[in-house]
């Protein structure tokens, strides 16, 4: 009867969702997923999460995409507990240490401490009792959660006397920060401000609360000031530091948090810092100097600065090298991330997903985009050299080599410089005349390509 049982059972499960038995959306539980860039294995998050352990993982083994996410949350609220758990912990250490340090300046009998100064109910204290007097853990808690209010109330001040436009950001992209990175990206940020004002103009400042939890994944938000106004007065406000002069000698408005915690960025075209106006070929190059005008934190290992706690965490991932090996093939990797990336485009060759349609894309993603979303390309133009693309990692790259890298690649021939050491290579086949191995029939001169070659006759060709 038992063997029986067991057997309805497996049948039952196999094809359903281990955690709810659902059919719909099905992934597997021991395969590496991608997910924000990260590989993450729903089978070990189960066992990180609620300490559930499976003895012989079963390939067949299969999670919904519902539970998926609720185990994503369940993970991230877990760990938000155990950082304020920490934290907690410290506070109570520090109050631990004050308070032994009162007891051995009172033993003492210090004649520039007045008698006032210590509390009465601290004095009727037996000595074996001083440990146990620590302020209690809500209390140190409710600083806590007064700093997150603080701050919110800040950014529901800045939305309602000001136009400025709360948004997200993932991989150099632009997202509504009320639809956050489940929703629409934009490219344009014109198109992300008339979003924001047009879809979310009713919970512009009520749901804000919502939206920046948890805390400890929301200690900063990003603001476009771009055009900057007023809305007490209307008047323009050119400068985001005086923004807040302005309101304090105006209108009698103060804030608490945004100093060091709104970051404050003008998207356009032309993109620059709004502190201190140097100009940047791309976001992601902006978003990174935004880090020196707010330090909120800093590296121990090599003194970066970093305006979030969750920077500085993926910036310590670079610190962490070691040796991860692959599990299917010979290679090690000296980052888990190499690994992930490795295993993720080599063994289980998982082609990349259009950010548009969601669609895995095989091929060229560029091609498929100038196909599939025309609408969605703009042309880029370099405004250094002139040069357009259609493709905006292309676009990315090209600045990088051409225009922000350092040529420490020196010719030795000539006073050319380049950025690659395959670049110099190349160049330095033009300074080798028994390279040349294409002749002009004409006027007998060489050259190191058929690319040149075919270039100079041309110019023979209109001579003629």
């Amino acid at each position: 009867m038992s063997e029986f049982w067991v057997d309805v059972v497996v049948e039952n499960v196999v094809g359903k969702c281990k955690c709810c038995l659902s059919e719909m959306e099905l992934k597997t539980l021991w395969d590496q997923h991608e997910f924000e860039g990260d590989g993450e294995v729903y089978g070990e998050m189960l066992n990180e999460c609620f300490g559930i352990s499976f003895h012989q993982p079963d390939p067949s083994e299969q999670i919904c995409e519902v539970c998926i996410v609720r185990l994503r949350e369940a993970l991230e609220f877990k760990k938000e507990i155990l950082a304020t758990q920490e934290m907690l912990q410290e506070g109570v250490q520090v109050v631990k240490e004050d308070v032994s340090n009162e007891k051995q300046q009172m033993e003492e009998g210090p004649e520039d401490v007045p008698l006032t100064h210590v509390s009465v109910e601290f004095l009727q204290k037996k000595d074996e009792d001083y440990d146990d007097y620590i302020p209690e853990v809500d209390k140190i808690k409710e600083i806590t959660n007064d700093k997150f209010y603080k701050f919110v109330r800040d950014i529901q001040k800045l939305l309602t006397y000001t136009n400025a436009i709360p948004f997200r950001t993932r991989a150099t992209r632009y997202y509504c920060f009320y639809c956050s990175t489940d929703g629409p990206l934009f490219e344009d940020p014109d198109e992300l401000r008339s979003h924001t004002t047009t879809k979310h103009d009713k919970e512009r400042i009520s749901r804000v609360e919502q939206h920046m939890k948890p805390q400890w994944l929301n200690e900063v938000i990003k603001f476009d000031i771009k055009d900057l106004q007023c809305t007490e007065c209307m008047l323009t406000l050119h400068d985001w530091n005086n923004m807040f002069v302005h309101f304090a000698e105006t209108h009698d408005i103060g804030f608490d948090e945004a100093y060091t915690r709104v970051i404050p960025y003008s998207l356009t075209s032309d993109l620059q810092c709004v502190l201190c106006h140097e100009k940047f070929a791309n976001y992601g190059l902006l978003d990174i100097h935004m880090n020196l005008h707010y330090s909120n934190h800093v590296c121990f290992k090599c003194g970066d600065t970093f305006l979030s706690v969750s920077r500085l965490d993926k910036h310590m991932t670079t610190h962490k090298t070691g040796n991860f090996p692959c599990t299917k093939c010979d290679k090690s990797f000296s980052l888990n991330y190499y690994l992930t990336r490795h295993v993720n485009l080599v063994h289980n060759q998982k082609t990349p997903k259009c950010v548009y349609c969601k669609k895995n894309v095989e091929g060229p993603m560029h091609l498929h985009i100038s196909e599939e979303h025309s609408e969605k390309v703009k042309p880029l133009t370099c405004e250094v050299c002139g040069k357009v693309f259609t493709w905006k990692p292309y676009f990315v790259a090209h600045m990088r080599r051409n225009h922000i890298g350092v040529k420490k690649y020196k010719c030795e021939h000539c006073p050319k410089k380049f950025i690659k050491p395959y670049e110099l290579k190349t160049h330095s086949i033009t300074h080798t005349r028994l390279s040349r191995l294409f002749e002009c029939g004409a006027c007998k001169a060489t050259f190191n390509s058929i690319t040149s070659i075919k270039k100079h006759i041309s110019v023979h060709d209109k001579e003629k």
